[in-house]
């Protein structure tokens, strides 16, 4: 697992990072979440039981859309999804991630051709040259007979 330090953490600062790494695993000892493997998150004998998804048949999701796994809830796979839910193994986020991003690139349906946008039922036309045209000037206000003559 690589550790990346905060951009803001110090020369000295991330000196430390590797060795206080080398002293969690010491205490805590880091292994395989699917067969307990020192040394590792996720190995790649238990990477391989996830594979392409398949389709997922049961009575409570027959109604709805259809549903997939990339492996049995057994084994390997079910000990790193209790391990990344229940007890906080957060360094099973990117191999799990990775292998389901892998597996809907897999199965995605391939692109369709490139089909042009249909033309534009309402197209922007250009301004009438003449903007008196488009505002007609309002009415003149009516003349009325002078009361008083000069």
């Amino acid at each position: 697992m690589t550790v990346r330090p905060h951009p803001d953490t110090s020369l000295p600062e991330r000196a430390l990072l590797p060795l206080l790494r080398w002293l969690f695993d010491l205490l805590l000892p880091r292994h395989c979440a699917g067969c307990r493997l020192p040394d590792a998150t996720w190995c790649a004998d238990c990477a391989r039981t996830l594979r392409t998804p398949f389709a997922v048949v049961r009575e409570a999701t027959a109604q709805g859309p259809p549903a997939y796994a990339l492996g049995r809830y057994l084994g390997p796979a079910r000990r790193a999804v209790l391990a990344l839910k229940e007890r906080g193994r957060r360094d099973l986020r990117a191999p799990l991630g990775q292998a389901l991003a892998e597996a809907l690139l897999k199965a995605a349906p391939p692109t369709p051709p490139a089909v042009p946008p249909p033309p534009n039922p309402h197209p922007v036309l250009p301004a009438p040259p003449q903007l008196s045209n488009c505002h007609p000037a309002p009415p003149a206000a009516p003349q009325l007979p002078n009361p008083h003559p000069v």
